[in-house]
């Protein structure tokens, strides 16, 4: 609650001392309206006292107890899910099959970006992408070109 009077220099003192300055108590008791002794005692960002909860508050706290994280959730409103079903649709849990089928590539000669090439882009068989082995036959670089000559 604000006070209705100017603040003192003793105040202000007291304040100082603690590490305040003079603009960020006159912001503690006048804008956010904090308790004078809270704002005069209070190290710097260590209290937070939110009036405004803000527009997705309300269905956030709801997708955090169904176990989604915040981030998940402000990217499904970017997609423009609803919020209601942002909040509560479970969010995918990976299987972990690309780590064993990412183990099957490497003694195949097949590095991560190529295996996920594969699979996403073109939208191969995961076994298929894991076990073909990379085509070596492609462009050479300039130095191996004058290396043959």
């Amino acid at each position: 609650m604000a006070i209705n009077r100017w603040l003192t220099d003793e105040e202000y003192a007291r304040a100082l001392a603690n590490g305040i300055s003079r603009k960020a108590l006159h912001y503690r008791v006048y804008e956010a309206e904090w308790d004078l002794e809270e704002a005069l005692t209070a190290p710097p960002k260590s209290v937070r006292h939110n009036k405004f909860e803000g527009m997705h508050m309300k269905w956030r706290k709801v997708a955090t107890a169904n176990g989604i994280n915040s981030a998940t959730y402000y990217s499904r409103l970017e997609y423009g899910w609803g919020y209601q079903e942002a909040a509560t649709k479970p969010a995918k849990v990976s299987k972990g099959l690309g780590k064993a089928w990412l183990a099957l590539a490497k003694p195949n000669g097949i590095g991560y970006n190529t295996f996920m090439s594969r699979v996403i882009t073109r939208k191969w068989d995961v076994e298929k992408a894991a076990t073909t082995p990379v085509d070596k036959r492609g462009r050479k670089s300039a130095r191996v070109k004058e290396e043959s000559l």
